[in-house]
C-alpha cells in the first residue's frame, strides 16, 4: 500500500511539474503599460477642475474622497457609479474633481470611466482631445482598454471617449462589457472605479449601466434638485444596485460629504 501511495505521489509531482505555469497579474505593471499624459492645468482651470492640491477649494473634494472611500471600502464595494436625477448637477465635474483628490492619495488606485456614452465629455473637460482615444475602450478588448486609458499618475488612470456610441444599450449589456470590466478589476487591482454616468431619467441608459456596478451615489444640486427627484431616483437605483447616499453640490452646509464648491454647471 506504501508503494502505490508513493507511486500515486509521484505521478502527480511530475504532472505538476509538466503542467503550464500561469502567469499572475501584476497591477505595477499593468499601471506602467497605459501612455502616460500630464495635465493642462491652466485648461482645467477654465472648465472648473481644480488640479493643484494646494488651492483650497480643493479641500472640500479631499475630504469628500477620504470619506467616500471608507465608505465604499467598509461595503466592500469598489465599482462606484456617479448620476443625477436630471441634467445640470455637476456629475461630471465632480467626477473628475473627486478622481483627482483621490490621486492625492497614495495607497489608493482609481480608474475614472466616461460612461455617459451618448454625449461622453470627460476628454473635453480634461483638454485631452488632441492625445485622448477617439473610441470608447467598450467598443473593443481588454488590449483596446490598455491601448487607450491614459495614465495621469500611478494612482489614477482614464478611460475616456470622443464618439458617441449610437447604442448604448446594448454596449451596456452586452456580455463583452461585464467581461471587459472583470479583467480590468483582476489585472489593474484598482481600490476604485468611478463610472461618471449620465442622469437616471429619461434616458435609459445610467439604469442598464447599473448591472455592471456594486453601488452609486446621487449627485445632487441646491435649488435644482427636487426632494421627489432625489426620491426616484434612489428608488431607481435601488432595484439595481447599493445607493450609497447623495451629494448635494453648490451648498452651503458645512458637512464635507455634502458640499462641493460652486463651479458645478454641467
Amino acid at each position: 500500500m506504501e508503494q502505490i501511495t508513493d507511486t500515486k505521489r509521484m505521478i502527480d509531482t511530475a504532472e505538476a511539474e509538466q503542467a503550464p505555469l500561469i502567469a499572475q497579474p501584476d497591477p505595477a505593471r499593468a499601471w506602467a503599460r497605459l501612455n502616460h499624459v500630464a495635465l493642462n492645468h491652466r485648461a482645467l482651470a477654465r472648465n472648473g477642475i481644480i488640479s493643484d492640491s494646494y488651492d483650497p477649494r480643493a479641500v472640500p473634494f479631499e475630504r469628500l474622497a477620504t470619506r467616500l472611500v471608507r465608505h465604499v471600502s467598509n461595503a466592500g464595494a469598489i465599482r462606484i457609479g456617479l448620476t443625477s436625477a436630471t441634467s445640470g448637477c455637476g456629475t461630471s465635474h465632480l467626477a473628475i474633481n473627486l478622481a483627482l483628490a483621490l490621486a492625492g492619495q497614495s495607497h489608493i488606485r482609481t480608474i475614472l470611466f466616461d460612461f455617459d456614452l451618448r454625449t461622453p465629455s470627460l476628454i473635453h473637460m480634461f483638454d485631452l482631445e488632441r492625445i485622448g482615444p477617439k473610441f470608447s475602450a467598450l467598443t473593443a478588448s481588454r488590449r483596446n482598454f490598455d491601448s487607450t486609458a491614459l495614465r495621469l499618475t500611478d494612482g489614477l488612470a482614464l478611460s475616456l471617449n470622443a464618439t458617441p456610441e449610437s447604442d448604448p444599450a446594448t454596449r451596456l449589456t452586452s456580455r463583452a462589457t461585464h467581461d471587459l470590466l472583470d479583467q480590468i478589476q483582476e489585472d489593474f487591482a484598482p481600490d476604485l472605479i468611478l463610472f461618471d454616468l449620465p442622469p437616471l431619467f429619461p434616458m435609459p441608459d445610467t439604469l442598464m449601466a447599473m448591472n455592471l456596478l456594486d453601488g452609486a451615489y446621487i449627485v445632487a444640486k441646491a435649488g435644482r434638485s427636487t426632494a421627489p427627484q432625489i426620491d426616484a431616483a434612489e428608488r431607481a437605483i435601488g432595484e439595481h444596485c447599493t445607493c450609497f447616499g447623495t451629494i448635494l453640490t453648490e451648498c452651503r452646509f458645512p458637512d464635507p460629504l455634502l458640499h462641493v464648491p460652486e463651479i458645478a454647471h454641467g
